[in-house]
């Protein structure tokens, strides 16, 4: 199979805006410190995008036309590809909490809800695109059959009933008008948290022959980061909190940014194969990166607490040394844990060793 330039540099990037969402996540909610704040909402703005980028990238590769959609291969190579990292990730996580932090008690609840509830909220992701992949043997027919017609239908229900109508509500005040666009339970279409649509758009742009000039896309994607962070700052200040209204996942703006971002890569790179050994390996190791990050962070805020006496980094130097540390320690320990036989299967989710093996970073 073919490697997809496009495919790998947002793999890439998005690897790394997850890890510094989680990083810096402190710093979003404290608007007296000006600079830290002003540096991080400016890298919220791009950042925001990784997750529905990974649910388009995931439904593009999953459902494009002559993907495999068995039911057996889809247990196998889908799902098997993602629980046992998941779960040896989880309980790293749980062994820290009971063993390094000393809340056995804490850990024994988190496991015993972990069918529920991800050990760490990082882990939602995956709770979210497991049911997806299951879905594939279902969804794969039916997007193979789709015209133009009948994918702007359910994308259009998804924009409209779904994201849109959350995007509205949360303009309205609580207790108001909410009410008249809040949906029965019964009547909305919120499948897989509303993320589903995530993963058939991908799919949909993917197919698209004809693009938008790069221009448009690229005029499109400053313009709009420009704005949402004016609008970011300028809500969160009114507000005298941190807002997500125009930054949230599930929002009509990061819905359109987000597929603008995918077409603009589509455009510039989607023609060209990925011949970077680097590229490759990082691109192999962003899913053990995505795993193996909320620990990292756990670690680096505990050191940092012992050695600075601050909870969180108090400067824009200092918050990028600690990204920078974070994200350098996980991309080192994925590429050694991915590259041993055996263990890259149970670590990073790879088939054959990142950097020695014969299907270097495979999607």
């Amino acid at each position: 199979m073919k490697r997809r330039l496009d495919l790998d540099l947002l793999r890439v990037l998005s690897m790394c805006a997850v890890v510094y969402l989680h990083t810096a996540s402190s710093s979003f909610y404290d608007l007296s410190n000006r600079p830290l704040w002003a540096m991080s909402c400016a890298v919220n703005v791009f950042s925001v995008l990784a997750v529905p980028l990974f649910f388009m990238m995931s439904g593009a590769l999953a459902l494009a036309p002559g993907a495999k959609d068995a039911p057996g291969y889809v247990l196998r190579r889908r799902v098997g590809k993602v629980l046992p990292p998941l779960a040896v990730w989880s309980g790293l996580v749980l062994l820290y909490q009971w063993l390094i932090k000393g809340d056995a008690a804490g850990a024994r609840t988190a496991l015993k809800g972990v069918l529920g509830t991800p050990v760490n909220v990082a882990y939602w992701f995956l709770y979210a695109l497991i049911p997806m992949y299951l879905l594939i043997p279902a969804l794969k027919p039916m997007a193979d059959r789709f015209d133009r017609r009948r994918w702007r239908y359910v994308l259009g229900l998804w924009l409209g009933l779904t994201i849109g109508l959350a995007t509205l509500r949360s303009f309205l005040p609580q207790g108001g008008w909410q009410t008249l666009f809040t949906e029965h339970p019964t009547m909305n279409l919120n499948a897989v948290g509303g993320y589903l649509g995530y993963f058939l758009l991908g799919a949909y742009l993917d197919r698209l022959e004809r693009l938008p000039s790069r221009r448009l896309l690229l005029w499109g994607a400053a313009v709009s980061a420009v704005l949402t962070g004016l609008l970011c700052a300028w809500d969160s200040f009114s507000l005298g909190g941190w807002s997500g209204r125009f930054t949230d996942y599930l929002t009509v703006f990061t819905a359109l940014r987000s597929a603008g971002m995918f077409l603009l890569f589509k455009s510039l790179w989607g023609r060209r194969e990925t011949r970077s050994p680097a590229l490759l390996a990082l691109s192999g190791c962003s899913f053990a990166v995505y795993l193996a990050h909320p620990l990292a962070v756990m670690v680096a805020q505990g050191l940092w607490f012992r050695y600075t006496g601050l909870y969180a980094p108090a400067t824009v130097p200092q918050q990028l040394f600690l990204y920078a540390a974070v994200l350098g320690a996980c991309v080192l320990g994925a590429l050694a844990l991915g590259s041993v036989p055996g263990l890259c299967r149970v670590m990073a989710g790879q088939s054959s060793p990142i950097l020695f093996g014969k299907k270097r970073g495979e999607p």
